[in-house]
């Protein structure tokens, strides 16, 4: 994910928000700032994705809870008894559950770990018809 272009166009900045947010990224790319050698680029980027976060979610950023678990597990189950289970994919399930409990779509490329979970799916990098 290049963190350089990720403000520079609304459909970027809505798919790495809603990826980060939704997606747990947010440790992760935090992770990936903090990893960066000190200076001006990690101070800079650092603030910048604070900035989008915030401009974009505010407090809108979903926590996984008691609820959103429960959807979890019964999209597992859902998805193992149609062959496809989640058991390795325990984040996508997360993230499913999430969206689930708050009747969001989801925004990602990895189709195949959440058709069948009764979600609507949005692929930000498919041209649309």
């Amino acid at each position: 994910m290049a963190l350089d272009n990720a403000w520079k166009s609304t459909p970027e900045r809505q798919s790495l928000a809603e990826s980060t947010a939704k997606g747990g990224g947010l440790p992760v790319v935090s992770y990936g700032l903090a990893l960066l050698p000190d200076g001006k680029r990690r101070d800079e980027l650092t603030l910048r994705f604070d900035a989008l976060v915030t401009d974009l979610f505010g407090a809108g950023v979903y926590d996984f809870t008691t609820a959103a678990a429960e959807r979890c597990a019964s999209i597992m189950a859902g998805k193992r008894a149609l062959g496809e289970p989640l058991d390795d994919h325990l984040p996508d399930a997360m993230i499913a559950g999430i969206a689930a409990q708050a009747g969001l779509p989801v925004a990602t490329r990895n189709r195949a770990e959440f058709r069948n979970c009764g979600l609507v799916l949005i692929d930000p990098w498919a041209a649309e018809d």
